[in-house]
Formats: C-alpha cells, structure tokens, sequence
C-alpha cells in the first residue's frame, strides 16, 4: 500500500501516483473516507480531478475536503473491483453511491446447516451454511409469504434450534397444521427435507418445476390408492397456483431466467426497481432508494447499486437486464461470475442491456414503477417536512421562545468517574439530524467530575473557538436540570450572547430555564417532548460512544507503551497499519518493519512481548 500525506495541495501529490490498476481513496483532514475510486491506471484517473473544465459539483467540493489521499495497487481491474466494493460497505464514504437503510432490509433464511432446516425471517446473513433469499423492502410482505409457505409445506419456523434428542410438546402451529413438529414427534428427516427443497424452489421462483414435481406426487399416490396423500398434493398445488396466478407477466420462453433494472432519480436521492422474471414469469419486484452523491450520472448509480445488492443475493439469475451498460461492464460480469464461482450455483450470469422488445417493455414498466416510488417518496418526504416545521412552531408557542427553533443544538457530558471526560454538539436542522454538523469534545482545563464545567468549557469553545463562525442557533438543549443551565447561562452572559437555553432532564421529563425553580413540563406523548428527548438522546449517545474510543484508545495505548522503544507516534502509526491491537498481536516480524519507524528491533521486542502476554 502506498500511503500519501497532502499538506496543502491535492495535485503535488497526484503526480507520484503509480500508472497502475487499483484504487484511490480520498480522505478529509481527520482521515475520514470521503471517496473510492477504482481505475487500470490510478495516475491518469487522479489527473482527471485537476482538470477544473471538467471538474462537476461532486469533484470540486471533494477536491475541497480532500487532506489526504490513499491508493492500493492491484494486479488485476476485478480485484480493483472487488476492493472498491469491500472499502464503500465498511467505511460508506460520503461521495460515494449507498444503498439506504441497508441494515433494515430483511431475508428469509432456510437454516440447511441443520438436520431439520427451519424458515425465518432474519435481518442479517451470519451463517454461510445456511440459505438466505433477499434482501426485501416490504417486511410485512414478506412475514405474510412465509405464512404462506409453512401452511403449504408445514416447516418448522420457529427461533430455537430444533434438537430431536430433547423432545417437548409441540406448539401452537402444530394444532394449525402449519408445522410438522419435529421438535415433539419422531420426523423422517429425508421426508421432511424434501418439503424444504420444496419451499426453496417455491422462494426461487421455480413454481413450474414445483407444480410439475407434485402433480407427478399426485398421479404416484392415486396409482397406490393413497387417496389420502393425493388429496394432499392436491391442496398444495391448488394453493401454489393461487399464489402464482397473481403474477400475470410471462415470458413467451418458459425457461427465461433475468433480472430487470429501473432506475430513476432526482436531486440526492434514487430508486431502482428491479423485476424479477423465472421460468418465464414474472415472480416479484423490489425497489430500493439509494443516496445520491452531487452531480453523480444514472449509469455511476446503477452501478454502484448492481455490487451492493448482487453481493448480498443467494442466486444470481441467468441475466441482468439494463437500460445502458457502462465502461467496466465486462469487469463488473467477471466479478459476478466469480461470486456465482465461489457458491453453489452453476449458471452464469451476464450483465447486458435488452435483447429483445419483451426486455425492453419490461425496462420500460420497471422505470415508470421507479418514478411511481421516487415521487412517493418525495411527496412522504415533504409532508414530514411540513410536519416538523409544525412541531417546531408549537415548540416556540409552548416554551416562549423568541423564533421558531429551526436550528437546535444539544449537548451532554460522558465521564467515567472524572476520567477521560468529553463532551458533544449534535445540530438539528428544521427537525432532522444534521450529523456533519457534529461535534466532540475532550474536556482540557480541569480533570474529575464536573459536569456544569465541562458544558461551561463546551459551551465557551462553541462561541470563540474554530466553530464561532456557524450560525447562531435558535435554541440550547442540555442533558441535565438547574445546575448546568445556571452554569452555561453565565457563560453566555459574559459572551454577550442572547440564545434561549433549556435543560432536558431525564427522570421526570422537565424542562428548565435559567433562573427559574419552577420547570416547565410538556404533555407526556407530545410530538414537541419527543423531538426534544431526541435531541437530548442523540447527545447523550454521541458523547457516550466518543468516551468509549477514547478509553479503548488509552486502553491500546497504555498496552503498547511498556514495549521499550514505542512513543505515541509510532503506536499511531502502528495503529494506522494494522487498524487494531489484535492484528497487531499477530503480526510477524516482517510484517512490523514495514511501519515507518519499527527497525528490526522494535519489531522483535513486540512479538516478544504479545507472545509473553498472550490473552
């Protein structure tokens, strides 16, 4: 990894860039990701940010933040390709294109590592044993499909791992028919794993070849005179036809097998909508919103959206289908052949725009479905707008305030018995969080427990120091009562500031002014007290997570200070390099002397000292 300091000027140090594939990484002054870009030649990419004609929105405003710049050299562009995808999921740079609400967004997981697979609808993919189907937008839709399937095929679909030795009695959904209850009845495993290859080709979308199997099923067991068992294949294929009747799109191939992506944006925000077409039916549809970095192109966006999500599938089909390619399609294809190399799948996928007027009526539908959600979601996004103001001007009616707190800043104090105390600024604009507005503090003039001089200090920095050219807000909001509002009231007397001022105190919701006993109190659900214990919350819980780095910082630090020969920038820069103490416990000797500043020497008194204090 070659690793670039910039002190003033982006461009000195463009020039040292290798002519190679790989990425770039744009960092701000407190080396925070802002940017990861991949190229087949990192240099001549980098010139292309200097070239002001050409500079969008986007690049300028980058170029603006940009302190630092880091770049890693690969030998191949899909491996560049895989690197960049890698670094936007863990670091999510702000210029980069993201999937919003990631974490939210639910499968349905067959727990297959298991001798009686159950089905589940889960939030994160933490077993690779098992199968998972998703991501999906509509959880609701997703509950009532599952619902659906174990009252077709009764799979158990309860949390706890199924453990035939330890025999209880079975459940409510036993009764329902909607399980068979192997957890309380001796089961055939292989009888029961049939059903769950079953349910897996029905989420698949292989109601076809499902239908197909059990109408086969159906014939076996009338020729045995088990009308019983026929009845029952039967009712499964009249209940798996009423679900597929619904999805009237068909392809006139029977076999076809793709995806199609919509897409359609507007300012900073996007949705892509995506068709979902197997054995030549059209068997579901998502749509996602993504964050749109300034100035960005549909193409940039859509392809940003093609390696989060086909990331994170279980089955990739046969084709995606989209409106235009873009430049590294072929690399983008490699790199969903190599997931699809490194699962169970057998199909290869290819990446392609539409190859027939079916592909392109199905783009067609799936964009004007993608401007249908996009415009939904502006006007839901507007109307809460318009309903924050609201809140806002009652928040100035009920508490006398001077104008309507469009701009509220709260803050809160974290100590730990007086040590390592900081403190936090977080900024709501018109209702919402505005979190690059964001701040911490490490408390400096005094050490213990204090918490009315540590706001006074904040509170004193805010107003003269490097913030003091923000706007003014419209309203202070502390964690705390009388004392601390008392406290910071001083401090603003004595700066000349007439800003209104309240304390937010937790255990009986009061609020206080400054110099006035009696607190106010607020009607219990109020949507006014709730945006304000929000604030107050969001205070306490930035300041609480900045104490908790701070003391693993020292924590780290104290650690590696009695190695003799590390001062604190060479464990700053061992930090730097390993990104924690625990790879830095496991590093060997060579691996240490690549770390400006660790000789030989050094390297050796550290694996001699973690291999001594081993945890």
């Amino acid at each position: 990894m070659y690793y670039l300091t910039i002190a003033n000027e982006v461009k000195l140090q463009i020039k040292t860039a290798p002519e190679k594939t790989g990425i770039y990484i744009f960092l701000d002054k407190n080396k925070k990701l802002l940017y990861v870009g991949k190229s087949v030649n990192i240099k001549k990419r980098l010139y292309s940010y200097l070239l002001s004609g050409k500079r969008n929105g986007k690049n300028s405003l980058l170029m603006k933040l940009a302190a630092h710049l880091d770049f890693i050299v690969t030998e191949t562009e899909t491996e560049a390709l895989i690197l960049e995808n890698n670094y936007i999921k863990k670091h999510k740079p702000q210029f980069n294109i993201q999937l919003k609400d990631d974490k939210n967004y639910p499968y349905i997981r067959i727990t297959t590592s298991e001798e009686y697979p159950r089905i589940q609808l889960v939030r994160k993919r933490t077993k690779k044993e098992d199968t998972y189907f998703g991501p999906y937008t509509d959880v609701k839709a997703v509950r009532s499909f599952i619902k659906q399937i174990i009252t077709i095929f009764p799979i158990a679909s309860c949390k706890r791992k199924i453990i035939p030795e330890k025999r209880k009695r079975p459940c409510l959904l036993y009764q329902l028919n909607r399980c068979l209850a192997p957890c309380s009845f001796k089961i055939d495993e292989k009888e029961y794993k049939k059903n769950v290859m079953q349910v897996i080709k029905l989420i698949q979308g292989k109601s076809r070849t499902l239908l197909g199997e059990l109408k086969h099923e159906m014939e076996e067991a009338s020729k045995r005179l088990n009308f019983e068992k026929a009845a029952e294949y039967r009712d499964k294929l009249n209940a798996i036809n009423k679900i597929t009747q619904k999805q009237r799109i068909e392809s006139k191939n029977i076999d076809a097998e793709y995806d199609i992506l919509g897409i359609k944006t507007t300012d900073n925000l996007g949705v892509i909508q995506i068709l979902k077409m197997r054995e030549g039916r059209l068997i579901g549809q998502e749509h996602f919103s993504i964050s749109i970095p300034l100035n960005s192109e549909i193409r940039d966006s859509l392809r940003a959206f093609i390696l989060q999500y086909y990331s994170k599938v279980n089955v990739i089909p046969k084709k995606i289908i989209i409106e235009k390619t873009f430049k590294d399609t072929e690399v983008v294809n490699k790199w969903l052949n190599e997931i699809i190399q490194n699962s169970t799948q057998e199909i290869k996928t290819k990446l392609t725009q539409p190859e027939s007027q079916e592909h392109t009526k199905l783009i067609e539908i799936a964009n004007e479905n993608a401007q249908y959600h996009l415009e939904s979601k502006r006007e839901i996004k507007e109307a809460k707008k318009m309903q924050l103001i609201q809140v806002l001007k009652q928040l100035k009616k009920e508490l006398s305030l001077p104008n309507v707190p469009l701009r509220i800043e709260g803050y809160d104090v974290s100590t730990l018995q007086g040590s390592h105390t900081v403190s936090s600024r977080v900024v709501f604009l018109k209702g919402t969080p505005l979190k690059s507005a964001y701040r911490r503090f490490k408390i400096k003039t005094f050490e213990g427990e204090n918490d009315v001089r540590a706001l006074q200090e904040t509170i004193y920095r805010r107003f003269t120091g490097s913030l003091k050219n923000e706007p003014k807000p419209d309203l202070l909001l502390i964690d705390g009562g009388l004392p601390q509002i008392n406290g910071i009231f001083k401090v603003l007397k004595k700066l000349k500031l007439e800003i209104p001022i309240i304390g937010l105190a937790k255990k009986n919701e009061e609020i206080f002014f400054p110099k006035e006993k009696q607190p106010t109190v607020l009607e219990k659900n109020s949507e006014e007290l709730k945006m304000l214990q929000r604030i107050r919350d969001e205070a306490h819980r930035f300041a609480k997570k900045y104490h908790k780095i701070i003391r693993k910082k020292k924590m780290i630090q104290l650690s590696l200070e009695n190695i003799e020969g590390l001062g604190e920038k060479r464990i700053q820069r061992l930090l730097d390099h390993f990104g924690s103490i625990t790879k830095i416990k496991k590093a060997e000797i060579g691996d240490l002397i690549e770390v400006r500043g660790i000789s030989k020497k050094i390297a050796n008194k550290i694996v001699q000292y973690y291999s001594r204090n081993l945890e």
